[in-house]
């Protein structure tokens, strides 16, 4: 690699390339620099999972954490959305909790399995 850089090590290019349609998972990979923190490399869900925005990403993270904690997709829904149910004429909390993790493309075995 260090002999496809320029001078001081930086690269002068890059190769893009077809996606593999293959069943599995698309990753992401990328780099940038940061100010705080210097050179940054991503890596991580590809796909619709690596085009969100942060506010849903912060989100999502604390949804997936409570599922994995919880023992049933009932017991993380019925923590998840403790306040919003009351409201509600039908409290099925693992209908929603379905839905809101259906946006993602995220199944509840996925989390689970995980």
């Amino acid at each position: 690699m260090r002999e496809k850089a320029g001078p001081g090590g930086f690269l002068l290019g890059v190769t893009v390339q077809p996606i593999l349609k293959v069943d599995g998972y698309e990753l992401i990979v990328g780099s940038s620099g940061d100010d705080q923190f210097g050179p940054v490399i991503l890596f991580g869900s590809g796909g619709q999972l690596g085009e969100i925005d942060l506010f849903d990403r912060v989100q999502l993270a604390h949804v997936v954490q409570v599922c994995r904690d919880s023992c049933s997709m009932s017991e993380a829904g019925r923590q998840l959305l403790d306040a919003s149910r009351t409201c509600k004429t039908s409290t099925n909390d693992a209908d929603r909790l379905r839905k809101y993790l259906g946006r993602f493309g995220i199944e509840w075995n996925q989390i689970v399995e995980s």
